[in-house]
């Protein structure tokens, strides 16, 4: 580094989370905002036609080279890897982008649909929450060659839920036409609040319980 080329407080920055090969998204989220107040997102995203050189000695742009800079000290060390020798901010910005966006990328898809697939209900989690995770996997997967069908989406509820759902799930399997997954939701919400009430019913009473035709439980009263 010449006496002429401006110094890069890394103390400053130090609180930008790491980029991981599994943090892209909120890094990107967390990024923007400190380079558009360094004045240098336009040069990331290319939309600045006439950057300013560096200094009388160097045809660097100086905003370029601090958002170089940051985008370099917030990699983890792995990730440094895949943009070492890269000096231009905008191509280092790309090439981040296609190797880690997690629905941009064919790894990250395929990521993403093995947590979609592999998901179950945590004990005692309300369904509500599951299918929201699930929802949200298929929102990240939608118009990419990964979307999650109608059919996966159904299968996923139908091969997920713990066996107190048994009786519903089979009626909703040999339902003809067979449910959307919206509808399949709809009927386990409703089943799960149908046994829910039922079961503080009977804990009310005598603490007998039969099962409902829905395969809940209901309390004699």
């Amino acid at each position: 580094m010449t006496s002429s080329e401006p110094t890069f407080n890394k103390t400053k920055w130090g609180d930008i989370p790491k980029l991981t090969h599994a943090s892209y998204d909120e890094w990107r989220d967390d990024l923007i905002p400190v380079l558009t107040a360094m004045r240098a997102y336009p040069i990331v995203t290319g939309d600045d036609p006439e950057p300013q050189p560096l200094d009388l000695d160097h045809n660097d742009n100086y905003d370029d080279w601090k958002a170089t800079s940051i985008i370099r000290l917030s990699c983890s060390p792995d990730v440094r890897r895949i943009v070492k020798g890269i000096r231009d901010s905008h191509e280092m910005w790309n090439v981040l982008e296609t190797s880690l966006d997690t629905t941009g990328s064919y790894i990250g898809r395929q990521d993403i649909l093995h947590q979609f697939r592999s998901s179950q209900p945590k004990e005692e989690e309300p369904l509500k929450t599951y299918f929201t995770k699930l929802s949200n996997y298929r929102i990240q997967l939608d118009h990419t060659d990964d979307a999650i069908t109608d059919r996966d989406f159904r299968m996923q509820i139908f091969t997920s839920l713990p066996s107190q759902y048994a009786m519903i799930l089979m009626v909703l399997k040999h339902r003809r036409p067979l449910p959307t997954p919206e509808e399949a939701m709809n009927d386990l919400l409703e089943e799960e609040t149908t046994a829910s009430l039922t079961k503080e019913l009977g804990d009310a009473s005598t603490g007998d319980a039969l099962p409902s035709q829905r395969g809940g439980y209901r309390g004699r009263g």
